[in-house]
C-alpha cells in the first residue's frame, strides 16, 4: 500500500469517499528506469 500524506481530502466533500483505487495503467510512470 502506498500512502502519501499530501494527498488527503475531506471525505464529506466527496460523498464520504474514503479510498481511491486506481490501476497501475492509470498512474504516470516514467519511460526510463534507473538501475543501481
Amino acid at each position: 500500500v502506498w500512502i502519501d500524506e499530501k494527498l488527503k481530502w475531506n471525505e464529506s466533500n466527496y460523498g464520504n469517499l474514503k479510498y481511491l483505487q486506481v490501476g497501475n495503467h492509470e498512474v504516470w510512470q516514467p519511460d526510463i528506469t534507473v538501475i543501481n
